[in-house]
């Protein structure tokens, strides 16, 4: 049998990394550790955007990309959280129409090395390593399709209830190839810029000792 045309494959391998990130997701809240409480952060990343495939490439400058994703978290490890994107970017010389895409996903963040910290600080999740994956909405001009994508950073601790670091973001809008008039490939670029961080984490009650009759 004929193999199917590297557009049909692309897609297909996208929606599989698309389950993959589900999956994960699933598995990540189904062990996250359960708190006490749960408390509100907010995670702001403005950054560069690159694009890593064609038309893009050919068409577009790299532009800017602002994530807002505000969360409640399930622990001092994971957090769930709701993202809005915005990427804007100028088109090259022989081009003349530029891009505004918005999205609106929904994810899950895990930092490991929250696991080291003093439970009873208080702090706003912990400085260290993180990564998130997000799947939802994405609309570019006038097309509606799937996205997701996958975040890796380092944060700082500034402040109590602050932190600042750097991230780099792989994000994939999946083109379905049934849509007249539009390029068939699918849409990638990696973003890189700041992360900035607020909120505070569940405090979690220090442990009562209650009294041993004699």
């Amino acid at each position: 049998m004929p193999s199917p045309p590297s557009s049909v494959r692309h897609v297909r391998s996208a929606h599989a990394l698309a389950l993959r990130g589900l999956a994960l997701l699933l598995v990540t809240l189904t062990l996250a550790p359960r708190a006490h409480a749960q408390d509100f952060v907010l995670h702001v990343e403005p950054g560069a955007a690159m694009w890593l495939d064609v038309p893009q490439v050919r068409r577009l400058v790299p532009g800017f990309h602002l994530g807002v994703r505000p969360g409640v978290t399930l622990g001092r490890i994971t957090s769930l959280q709701l993202s809005y994107g915005l990427l804007v970017a100028r088109p090259r010389e022989d081009f003349t129409e530029p891009l505004s895409a918005h999205e609106v996903k929904f994810g899950a963040r895990v930092r490991p090395l929250a696991l080291l910290a003093d439970p009873s600080d208080g702090l706003v999740q912990p400085r260290g390593v993180w990564i998130d994956t997000n799947l939802g909405y994405v609309r570019t001009g006038r097309l509606d399709r799937f996205g997701f994508d996958v975040g890796l950073g380092y944060d700082f601790q500034v402040a109590r209830w602050a932190t600042v670091g750097a991230y780099m973001r792989y994000a994939h809008v999946v083109q379905p190839d049934e849509r007249r008039g539009a390029d068939p490939r699918d849409g990638q670029l990696i973003a890189v810029g700041l992360c900035l961080s607020a909120g505070r984490l569940p405090r979690q009650e220090p442990a009562v000792d209650l009294p041993v009759p004699d």
